[in-house]
């Protein structure tokens, strides 16, 4: 008789583990869907007091900031944000797919369309080629990753604790994009307009075709100086979402400084301002030096 019931007991226990480990898993679930609607509901807050602009639905938002990372539960997600059990047509079939990846997908093209438009609106006589280079700039992937760090989304995003630090410059662009395509599905095309027509409204007014760097560098060739060269002078705030400093220095010599949420935006920056010390300093040679090329 003791053995029998030692049989039962040893068979039970392992049976009792499984429906811990379950029950656990499924507790996990439901908070993890509720982090991340919650990410959702207090990105739509800051939204709405700062910028005057409200998601028409959370799920789509909450879907938009979360990684792969997270393990989103489908079933859970739904439990929390339906009425009569469906998802919205965006969450996608496969469960694998539950991440911000189909709405980056969206926000991706409505960037281009839209930046493109405003673009064309704000300057009329500029050619193919410059908008071309124009937009370029403004939907890259630092500029981008500026922009979500600029309007706070990054503190919203729902990662795997572990890889929070790793916010790389892409991820926050990929967020950034999967967000403007959340507009889309949820608002719809003139909304998402309006909203970024207002957030780029600077940005389109002082945006340059080419990039400084570049240009910067074949100002140099011209008046037959040294390289530039880029040097971090200040790092400041917090590791997940640092600000940087660099200075450039030509022949031994600061020209001019950035400041940026990205390395790459610090130094373009700082490549602006060396432009404009140079063409004060060497406004007669540059001018010989563009005639000869013309």
């Amino acid at each position: 008789m003791d053995k029998k019931r030692a049989g039962k007991s040893s068979k039970i226990l392992p049976m009792r583990r499984i429906i811990e480990t379950r029950s656990g898993r499924r507790q996990q679930e439901v908070k993890r869907a509720e982090d991340v609607l919650r990410s959702a509901e207090l990105l739509n807050e800051h939204f709405s007091q700062s910028l005057g602009y409200e998601f028409g639905d959370l799920s789509v938002l909450a879907l938009a900031l979360t990684h792969k990372s997270c393990f989103l539960s489908a079933e859970k997600l739904i439990e929390k944000v339906s009425v009569d059990g469906t998802a919205p047509v965006v969450l996608g079939t496969d469960t694998n797919l539950l991440n911000y990846e189909r709405l980056e997908f969206i926000g991706d093209a409505a960037l281009d369309l839209i930046v493109a438009i405003l673009l064309a609106r704000e300057y009329p006589e500029a050619s193919e080629g410059e908008l071309s280079k124009m937009r370029s700039a403004l939907v890259n992937t630092e500029s981008l990753a500026e922009l979500c760090l600029e309007l706070g989304v990054s503190k919203y995003i729902n990662i795997r604790s572990g890889e929070r630090r790793m916010l790389r410059s892409s991820l926050l662009a990929d967020v950034f994009e999967a967000v403007v395509g959340a507009m889309c599905v949820t608002s719809g095309y003139e909304p998402t307009f309006g909203f970024l027509a207002k957030v780029l409204r600077e940005k389109i007014k002082t945006v340059q075709p080419n990039d400084p760097k570049t240009e910067l560098q074949e100002i140099l060739h011209r008046l037959d100086l040294g390289a530039a060269k880029y040097q971090l002078a200040k790092r400041s705030g917090p590791d997940h979402c640092p600000v940087f400093t660099y200075a450039v220095v030509i022949d031994n010599e600061e020209y001019g400084s950035g400041e940026s949420v990205t390395k790459k935006g610090a130094q373009q920056r700082a490549a602006a301002m060396a432009i404009e010390v140079l063409q004060r300093k060497y406004v007669l040679e540059l001018e010989k030096l563009f005639k000869q090329k013309k």
